[in-house]
């Protein structure tokens, strides 16, 4: 038996790509396939954002764009990029310590904490088993 916890990211993908929540199954092997389901159905809803988006901003900008020249679109690229580096050299180093001196490592090195297993890796055992458990949500 697996505990699954309602506030994890996949018990929110299956919600997403399911009608109702008690539609939402306690077996494994039907969860991960539902979890997939939900992945593939959130890639396709930012897909038909960023589109429409786009899109939306291409229609509202084409009038303007005329105006601009290579030259142009260059500079305001290379005035972004200064601006995002100038950003996080100094803004965000003045309110937290310096990135350089930080020790990346030092949460590796820490004490490991009692993970949780992991979804597809009980499911591929699982798979390999021919038994799928079922699944308790908490």
């Amino acid at each position: 038996m697996i505990t699954i916890n309602k506030k994890g990211w996949h018990y929110n993908l299956v919600k997403f790509g399911t009608d109702k929540e008690y539609d939402i199954s306690n077996n494994l092997c039907i969860y991960f396939w539902q979890c997939v389901r939900g992945f593939l159905l959130a890639v396709l809803a930012a897909v038909m954002v960023v589109a429409a988006v786009g899109g939306l901003i291409f229609t509202l900008s084409a009038p303007f764009m005329s105006l601009l020249t290579g030259e142009a679109i260059v500079a305001f690229i290379l005035c972004v990029m200064y601006g995002v580096f100038f950003y996080k050299v100094t803004i965000e180093n003045i309110s937290t310590e310096h990135w350089l001196a930080t020790d990346v490592f030092a949460k590796f090195r820490s004490k490991e904490k009692e993970r949780k297993p992991s979804i597809i890796k009980e499911y591929l055992k699982a798979k390999k088993q021919k038994i799928c458990p079922t699944l308790t949500f908490e």
